[in-house]
């Protein structure tokens, strides 16, 4: 019984701080009011659109021949037509990072994943 009066005291202290909350900042509004003076609203919003600064790219540039030195060559090819792309471009050759070359043979595969003897590429 006396837990029941306690909780229905804080909640009628609870609706008159929440009301109390409401009504303050509607009568601070309501003692300025309206300007008596003619007065110009203005709102406004901006952006602001900027080239990026860094972009990211990876590739593979893959070359199959019997011999390595052909692929080798192959590949050395397509790089200089990449890299002389990004100098029209007007990318900086020290802002290119050429990274994670590899060479290795191709072997021909049979079924289940084995290896034969055969040279591919």
């Amino acid at each position: 019984m006396i837990a029941d009066r306690n909780r229905f005291v804080q909640y009628l202290l609870m609706k008159r701080f929440l009301f109390s909350l409401i009504i303050f900042p509607i009568s601070v509004f309501a003692e300025g009011g309206l300007p008596d003076k003619p007065y110009i609203y203005v709102e406004g919003k901006a952006e602001v659109q900027k080239p990026a600064d860094v972009i990211t790219c990876h590739f593979d540039l893959v070359a199959t021949a019997p011999e390595q030195p052909k692929a080798y060559e192959e590949v050395q090819s397509k790089t200089n037509k990449i890299f002389m792309m990004l100098k029209e471009r007007k990318v900086a050759d020290n802002d290119v990072i050429a990274e994670n070359l590899q060479s290795r043979p191709e072997f021909e595969e049979e079924t289940y994943g084995h290896r034969r003897g055969k040279l591919v590429g």
